[in-house]
């Protein structure tokens, strides 16, 4: 089966003003198969981010290239990218708001808006359709920039720590919510954190990164039967997983 995402001998650095290379990535390989629920789990500062954006196109490989679905990704308009911070716009409207990526794929504004409007319920925001971002609580501020992702239907999902900036109670509220959609979606995802918990709660594979610059990724398959629930997270297995994943964090430190 061809990936829904692939990276072929990868390398990328940054360069600062004076000509400086802080290289990130150096010869990596990874593949993300359709339909998955892939997470990328590491340190902060470790590369996450960065690769991710290279998935998504937003950045170039200095060499080696990216695939989705075994064609090089020469642009981010093929997949559906959803930064850390929500970046709605304060003036408009959830509507509005979520149906800007459709608009900008040239969708005429009625068409995208209705179907914004029909997603509504399912991402927990009806009767919100009118609200502006200030008059949400932080977890429906999230749900609205998801279904501004979402709404898109491109392949595959990329959310960079979609979570990380919610209390923990409203945290817990939106990894059910995302468990419940995926299920309903089966989209391929690929999600950025440095949670191990929620990395095994949402995810089938686990891509472990503990080293700089990104070489390779060590693989964890989470066999947990779906349709998965909270439970999961109090079982024995769990926190074999979870042990697992923090020695191989803790070894690519030392």
């Amino acid at each position: 089966m061809t990936p829904a995402l692939a990276l072929r001998q990868v390398s990328f650095a940054y360069v600062n003003a004076s000509g400086e290379r802080w290289l990130v990535l150096e010869g990596l390989d990874v593949s993300v198969m359709p339909q998955t629920f892939v997470a990328l789990v590491g340190p902060s500062g470790s590369g996450k981010s960065t690769l991710l954006r290279l998935m998504a196109g937003l950045l170039r490989p200095q060499s080696g290239e990216v695939l989705r679905f075994g064609q090089q990704l020469h642009s981010p308009g093929s997949v559906a990218y959803m930064p850390q911070r929500d970046l709605l716009l304060p003036w408009k409207t959830v509507v509005e708001n979520a149906a800007a990526g459709l608009q900008a794929r040239h969708v005429p504004r009625k068409q995208a808006e209705q179907r914004v409007r029909e997603l509504l319920p399912a991402f927990g925001l009806e009767g919100f359709g009118e609200a502006t971002p200030d008059q949400l609580s932080g977890g429906m501020r999230q749900r609205a920039a998801f279904l501004r992702t979402a709404v898109l239907e491109a392949e595959p999902l990329l959310l960079d720590e979609p979570f990380g900036a919610l209390d923990a109670l409203t945290r817990a509220d939106l990894q059910r919510w995302l468990l419940h959609m995926w299920e309903q979606m089966r989209r391929t995802v690929v999600l950025v954190t440095h949670d191990v918990d929620e990395a095994l709660l949402l995810a089938d594979q686990i891509f472990v990164i503990s080293e700089r610059p990104i070489r390779h990724t060590q693989t964890f398959s989470v066999d947990f039967p779906r349709p998965r629930t909270y439970e999961v997270t109090l079982t024995p297995d769990f926190l074999a997983y979870k042990r697992a994943i923090l020695v191989s964090l803790q070894e690519g430190r030392a």
